[in-house]
C-alpha cells in the first residue's frame, strides 16, 4: 500500500496568508519620520473576509491565525463576516469584503457572470466535499443512497452542488428524485 502525504490545512492556510500579506505589504504605506528622526508604526491595514455561512469548523485556520496574532504580525486588521450569502464572491464584488473563502465552482459561476474575480491561493488540492456514513452502515456504494436522505446545510454551496451533482442524471444509478 501507498500513503500519499499531503502538507497540513494549516501548512496550506498559513501560505495563504502570506501571499495575502505579501500582496498588500506591496500596496500599504511605509513608516514616516518625525523632525526628531524617530519613526511611528505603520498603522494596520484594514481588511475583511467573507467567510459565509455561520461561525464554524471549518474557518478554524482562520481563527487559529487570528487567535496567534499572525495578521498583526503581517500588518493587517481582519474582521470575518459570516451570514447566509448565497453569493459570497458577488458580494465581495459590491464592496462588503476585500476577500472570501470560497469553492472554486462558485468562483467559475463568477467568472461565467463576467465578474472581476481572481484566485490568490487555493486551500485545498481536492474537492473538499464528501459523503460520509458510519462504517457499519448498510450504504457502501452510491447505489445504496436510494431511498436515504442527504442532509446539507443550505440550498446553495459546495455541498449544496455536489448532492445535486451526485443526484443528477443517472449518476451510479441514482436519480434526481432518489436523494
Amino acid at each position: 500500500m501507498q500513503v500519499r502525504h499531503r502538507p497540513s490545512f494549516l501548512l496550506s492556510i498559513s501560505l495563504l496568508f502570506f501571499l495575502l500579506s505579501m500582496v498588500l505589504a506591496a500596496c500599504g504605506g511605509t513608516s514616516t519620520s518625525n523632525s526628531a528622526g524617530s519613526s511611528t508604526a505603520t498603522p494596520l491595514k484594514n481588511v475583511s473576509i467573507g467567510l459565509g455561512y455561520i461561525p464554524n469548523i471549518q474557518f478554524a485556520p482562520f481563527y487559529v491565525a487570528q487567535s496567534k496574532g499572525y495578521y498583526k504580525a503581517a500588518g493587517l486588521n481582519v474582521t470575518f463576516h459570516h451570514g447566509f450569502v448565497n453569493d459570497v464572491i458577488g458580494s465581495m464584488v459590491l464592496g462588503h469584503d476585500n476577500f472570501v473563502f470560497a469553492t472554486g465552482d462558485e468562483e467559475l459561476v463568477a467568472r461565467s457572470k463576467n465578474l472581476p474575480v481572481v484566485n490568490v491561493a487555493t486551500i485545498y488540492q481536492r474537492y473538499p466535499v464528501s459523503l460520509i456514513v458510519p462504517a457499519n452502515s448498510s450504504i457502501q456504494t452510491l447505489a445504496d443512497l436510494k431511498g436515504h436522505t442527504i442532509g446539507e446545510p443550505a440550498p446553495y454551496g459546495a455541498t449544496h452542488r455536489c448532492r445535486a451533482r451526485l443526484c443528477t442524471g443517472n449518476h451510479k444509478g441514482l436519480k434526481r428524485c432518489d436523494c
